[in-house]
């Protein structure tokens, strides 16, 4: 099969009537070699003339081999002397035919997908599959000009079809058996100390093949500014095989490990990553007998690391300090066995991560220096050296019921604003519908309370905002945990997406500094959706910005692809989304003058508020994507600055000596009521306090 094509035409010589132009082709087969055929015009003429004859000419080409895959392009030189090819090997290579000697250029970030000769001569452009591109020199092979974009994984990417190469872990992946997350969700994180920086968990390249796009490893970490449009760096998180020889004997591709979860410190100082690598099964066969005994075998060889990062400020690269094996075990199988890390999640108020396993144990990882025989060991600067430690909390027997149920878990974990409680649940199964929320005193590591029935459903992800305990599942649940009730909730059910669909394509972020939360749900969009059927090619997302007071969302739009990334604008009040198309998105405020400093506005709002429209009995799709006249507009904000036109309508302005003085005595006599148990209720003792501050004072003349 031909996989790239390119013609050379020569103007001929002589100038006499009968001549023929020269043509030249070179082709680029599927299997790495590159075929050259000289002068076929001219050929095919004498092969016509010889037919009638009798006698037949040879046509076939000439065979250069090098590239171990597909030759993804291939063009001739300007004077018909060179021709320059690329593939997968990331490698550039130079075909000079008169002395069949060849010159590489190495080692680039990505594979190769086409390339273009200036029409002088003197430029090479390249463009990667890591969706870059690259202007070189053709006298030095130097890059003159370097331009990257957003380089996760995308589904509207145009490309030519390709046939499905062997891999080393082809067995597995035609069960797709986490498609949809790998897919739709996409590990990212805004770095506090850059706040218009987004880390991004991308891999190597973008497959070409649509079938391995949900099976596509992500190992590699970019960090691109959405204020300036720029790629600022790109490094890599685990082992990769990019530019070193990934073939295996048995001639399939070696796969690398995948990165599921990515978190930043409140500081911006340290980055907690999660990846995961299972064993080709098919290297297991000669130890299985069954289909399930080469299951166990994989889960016992599974590599799972838990790796924390610390910003080194000269290199301007995150450099690895810990790195910890196994963190979780395992429940799926007898005896040793990396167990699968279910949730990771950041202390917003201190230097600390928290992670849960399906052993149904929640580590609670904090920093502390390094000594050795009781002394501090210190770096080149002399500063002190970090290691970290963990806090073990046990959620009683859920690791039994775990391996009993024998169906892929979920869990979440949400920070309390202070740092001081965690929530944290565990579900072993979709049949699991006791909806437990343990509440955890992270200081301490005790269990305060374990409640059930606070979510119907498989469980999505949960956060905090202030006094509420945002859930999402089948529904959205908030539930205000000083009165310990539910505030409100709304039902998300839908029978256009499976629950697995559902799941991997609805998001939820918190923005605990600005005390407000952002939902985004999937939504079909005119073409008829399939349950079953690849997301990301017809579905939209529909966002909604929520104050978690109140019920009704504050702002809504709808994004005509798929979000793969939700993320509160860090110092600032926004979210940050990104599509299943790269691209960036950032609702804000119009008022907040971050916003308007960056090349990106805020996406359309022809959508309805209510979210009941989404999904169930509500409006047609054609109704949703119609303004109702309800939306806010692209020049409206979610925050109103109050204006007066008059005097008499302005505020009345009080002097702050008037304001009422409350003693301690008065205080006191509020809290001091003996024992803890003896105290009466919260909103009581909230009222009693209110009360010694409502005088009114009296305003100024």
């Amino acid at each position: 099969a031909v996989e790239s094509f390119r013609t050379n035409s020569e103007k001929p010589k002589s100038r006499k009537p009968s001549s023929q132009s020269s043509i030249d082709i070179v082709a680029g087969g599927v299997k790495g070699g590159i075929y050259i055929y000289r002068d076929l015009l001219e050929r095919l003429i004498q092969k016509e003339r010889l037919a009638q004859t009798g006698r037949a000419l040879d046509l076939s080409a000439s065979l250069h081999h090098w590239h171990r895959e597909a030759v993804s392009t291939v063009k001739w030189s300007l004077d018909g002397n060179y021709i320059i090819s690329g593939g997968a090997e990331t490698v550039l290579v130079l075909w000079q035919l008169d002395t069949s000697k060849k010159q590489f250029l190495p080692h680039l970030s990505s594979a190769i997908e086409s390339l273009v000769v200036s029409a002088g001569g003197s430029s090479y452009a390249l463009r990667l599959a890591d969706n870059s591109a690259m202007v070189l020199s053709t006298s030095e092979l130097k890059p003159t000009a370097s331009i990257a974009g957003i380089q996760c994984r995308s589904r509207t990417r145009s490309r030519v079809p390709q046939p499905l190469p062997k891999t080393v872990d082809s067995s597995i992946a035609g069960k797709l058996e986490h498609a949809y997350s790998r897919l739709l969700r996409i590990p990212s994180a805004v770095n506090p100390l850059y706040p218009s920086q987004l880390l991004l968990a991308v891999s190597a390249s973008q497959p070409i093949h649509s079938e391995s796009v949900a099976t596509n490893r992500v190992s590699f970490l970019q960090t691109f500014d959405f204020a300036t449009t720029q790629h600022i760096s790109r490094q890599a998180l685990a082992r990769t095989n990019t530019t070193a020889l990934n073939i295996g004997p048995d001639g399939g591709k070696i796969g690398e490990p995948d990165v599921k979860y990515m978190r930043v410190s409140h500081d911006g100082q340290w980055l907690a990553t999660v990846d995961e690598w299972r064993l080709p099964s098919k290297d297991l066969d000669f130890l299985s007998v069954d289909e399930r005994a080469r299951e166990e075998e994989q889960q016992k060889r599974q590599e799972v690391f838990l790796k924390f990062w610390s910003w080194n400020p000269e290199a301007k690269e995150w450099q690895l300090v810990t790195r910890v094996d196994s963190p979780h075990a395992s429940t799926s199988v007898d005896g040793p066995g990396a167990g699968e890390v279910l949730t990771l999640a950041t202390d917003p108020s201190a230097l600390g991560f928290a992670s849960l396993g399906e052993d149904g144990v929640v580590r609670v990882w904090r920093p502390k220096i390094r000594r050795r025989n009781g002394i501090e060991v210190r770096g080149k600067n002399a500063e002190g050296l970090i290691s970290w430690h963990q806090h073990v909390i046990q959620l009683g027997n859920t690791s039994q019921q775990m391996k009993l149920a024998g169906a892929s878990p979920r869990a979440s974990i949400a920070w309390s604003e202070d740092g001081s409680l965690l929530a944290v649940s565990q579900q072993c199964s979709s049949a699991d519908g006791h909806g437990v929320v343990h509440f955890i005193d992270a200081a301490s590591g005790r269990i305060r309370q374990s409640r059930a029935g606070m979510y119907a459903g498989d469980l999505i992800t949960m956060g905090i905002v202030d006094r509420y305990l945002i859930i999402l599942s089948d529904q959205l649940s908030v539930w205000d945990m000083v009165d310990d009730e539910l505030h409100f909730g709304l039902s998300l059910q839908s029978h256009r997406f499976s629950s697995q669909e559902r799941a991997a394509a609805t998001h939820l972020t918190v923005d605990q500094r600005h005390h407000t939360f952002a939902l985004a749900l999937p939504v079909t969009g005119n073409e008829k959706h399939k349950t079953g059927s690849e997301p990301g090619k017809r579905s939209q997302s529909q966002i909604a910005i929520f104050d978690p007071s109140e019920p009704t969302p504050l702002y809504t739009t709808l994004v005509p692809h798929m979000v793969t990334s939700l993320l509160p604008v860090s110092g600032s009040r926004g979210y940050i989304v990104l599509d299943s198309a790269a691209e960036v998105r950032i609702l804000s405020p119009k008022s907040v003058p971050f916003v308007s400093n960056t090349a990106f506005a805020a996406g359309s709002t022809d959508s309805s508020v209510g979210l009941e429209n989404v999904y169930g009995r509500g409006k047609t799709n054609a109704d949703i994507l119609k303004n109702d006249g309800n939306d806010l507009s692209d020049d409206e904000s979610d925050v109103v600055t109050p204006q007066f036109a008059s005097a008499e309508a302005r505020p009345e302005i009080y002097d702050d000596e008037d304001a009422p003085v409350v003693s301690q005595q008065q205080l006191a006599g509020i809290f001091d009521v003996g024992s803890p148990f003896a105290m009466p209720p919260i909103d009581e003792l909230f009222e009693r306090v209110a009360r010694l501050f409502a005088k009114k004072p009296r305003p100024l003349s």
